[in-house]
């Protein structure tokens, strides 16, 4: 399994190679599967989807793939996110309302124009990570 992990590591699309390759039921192929799907829906509509789509298990999962493999300013403006949706549910409104928060909020807004930035460092921080953990993959 290494030697087809390196291969995968070394193709022209390394994430979606190793993740066809990755054991879920491993602690380290579950960091990659969390941030992985990060970086997937991040991509596909910035960071603010994530509380759309995820619930809070499932966001608290993904913030601590992002802190494993070392992705810090994801992982700060996921959390300035965070405390603008939990007030907004604390406040009373419904997630789905209060992910919309996300979008109207300046600096929420801000921080999802961001995006690629996000996406660039988890991937490099993920690429790394398997690198560094290639055996507990």
């Amino acid at each position: 399994m290494r030697a087809r992990l390196q291969k995968a590591l070394s193709s022209a699309e390394p994430l979606p190679a190793i993740s066809a390759l990755v054991d879920d039921g491993l602690p380290a192929g579950q960091t990659f599967r969390w941030a992985y799907a990060c970086i997937l829906e991040t991509f596909s509509a910035q960071l603010s989807i994530l509380f759309d789509r995820f619930d809070a298990e499932e966001r608290a999962r993904i913030a601590a793939a992002l802190e494993e493999i070392g992705a810090a300013k994801t992982l700060a403006d996921f959390r300035s996110l965070a405390v603008v949706f939990d007030a907004g549910v604390t406040a009373g409104l419904d997630p789905g309302d209060a992910s919309d928060l996300l979008r109207e909020d300046q600096a929420s807004a801000a921080i999802g124009r961001r995006y690629q930035e996000h996406v660039k460092e988890m991937e490099g921080a993920l690429l790394e990570f398997c690198r560094r953990r290639l055996d507990d993959l």
